[in-house]
């Protein structure tokens, strides 16, 4: 390990998260704090240095090789997108910068991984998460010489307190806590400026993220416009399906019906008394009597036998209306279930479309609230600092914020 490596991992401060913080970045994943380690740190520091040589920055070709030469790979477009966002020279980095890139490489690579649901935004989650992802890693650049002087104040406060010259180590304490808020003011600055460059880019995202909802949107009504259609493809073959089966009830019960059809009346007592007397008439002889007898009996019987058919039809009737009402009220029962079934349909279509639109303020809000959290996440860490006794709190605090109320505008919106 080489000297400039121990100062160069000396130079980076890991933001810790304050409550604030934690809370907006609850969601992400633990991958995002278990990199990057000190071995990926000294890796990409050698590739940066064999590539820049004397230089101090770093070209986009360049930056293609060093993310080959650590194992980063995103898309053209992402890179393209983060150099733009992080580079304080145009298309060149700094060993900082490049370090921020590479975490939101990273993240992005984490974010493929995760398995996002189909219908989400998926290209605005990816930006959300490589924006995030700069304030998980908490690269907060320093100056190089205002790190060797602090250094060396350092030394010569110690030195001083062994030595009891205690005068001597408090003027280098004062102007050590002054170099430390210098270097809190410049990382404000330095936040702030990013963020003006990251102006756009935030808007193209809200644009992605609405246009792919609207997509998202009609896709989602011609699948459920699918899903009805045959819903209600299958509520008619059950309704067909139910008729003929009616109607094959039907014909089954007239079948039976005709098949029973009473072809003889029901005698009543005095139709079988006249009967036996025409036969006893006939027996002794008076045919003249008997065939007045049987002309009478004759009318009788036509009478009685159109009373049993009126019997038999009036009760064929009501088996009749029975075996209808019935079948309607299968068939209603079927419709009603049918009915039912567009409704949960219609509800779980509205569902499905409200949460894919609760989906997309979240992640518009999100998106509009990261370079406030970003603040918020900076301004807590230095809170921690000036407590620790380790930089000295500022006097002007228009940075700060109060009640949420900053003196300049963080993303315009």
């Amino acid at each position: 390990m080489t000297e400039d490596d121990s100062q160069h991992r000396q130079q980076q401060v890991a933001v810790p998260p304050q409550a604030d913080a934690a809370r907006a970045s609850s969601s992400l994943s633990s991958s995002y704090s278990e990199w990057p380690t000190q071995d990926n740190i000294d890796g990409i520091k050698l590739a940066f240095d064999h590539l820049v040589g004397e230089d101090a920055l770093l070209g986009l070709e360049q930056l293609s090789s060093l993310l080959q030469d650590v194992g980063l790979q995103a898309p053209s477009d992402v890179v393209l997108g983060l150099v733009e966002a992080q580079a304080s020279s145009q298309w060149a980095l700094t060993f900082d910068e490049t370090m921020q890139v590479c975490a939101s490489i990273r993240a992005y690579q984490i974010g493929k991984s995760q398995s996002l649901p189909p219908q989400s935004p998926s290209g605005s989650l990816r930006a959300l998460s490589q924006r995030r992802a700069y304030m998980d890693s908490g690269w907060l650049a320093q100056d190089q010489a205002v790190i060797a002087y602090m250094k060396k104040l350092e030394l010569h406060k110690k030195r001083c307190e062994r030595d009891g010259k205690y005068l001597e180590a408090r003027a280098a304490s004062v102007r050590l806590a002054e170099l430390k808020t210098q270097e809190a003011q410049r990382m404000r600055q330095a936040i702030m400026e990013r963020q003006a460059r990251s102006h756009k880019y935030l808007e193209v995202e809200i644009a992605l993220a609405e246009e792919a909802f609207q997509k998202d949107k009609a896709q989602l009504a011609d699948l459920w416009a699918q899903r009805t259609h045959q819903f209600q493809q299958a509520v008619d073959l059950q309704v067909s399906k139910q008729s003929q089966k009616h109607a094959a009830q039907l014909e089954a019960f007239q079948y039976a019906v005709g098949s029973r059809r009473p072809a003889k009346p029901h005698c009543s007592k005095e139709l079988l008394n006249q009967r036996r007397v025409i036969d006893l008439l006939a027996r002794q002889g008076c045919y003249s009597k008997a065939a007045a007898v049987q002309q009478a009996t004759n009318g009788m019987e036509a009478a009685e036998m159109k009373a049993t058919l009126a019997t038999f039809e009036a009760e064929v009737g009501v088996k009749e209306a029975k075996l209808r009402a019935k079948q309607a009220q299968e068939m209603e029962v079927l419709q009603g279930r049918g009915a039912r079934g567009r409704d949960q349909l219609k509800r779980a279509h509205a569902q499905e479309l409200e949460q894919r639109q609760q989906r997309l303020r979240n992640l518009k809000a999100e998106l509009q609230n990261l370079q406030r959290l970003e603040i918020v996440h900076l301004e807590n860490f230095l809170d921690g600092q000036a407590r620790a006794g380790k930089q000295m709190p500022l006097e002007e605090r228009g940075f700060k914020r109060d009640g949420m109320d900053y003196e300049y505008d963080l993303v315009g919106i």
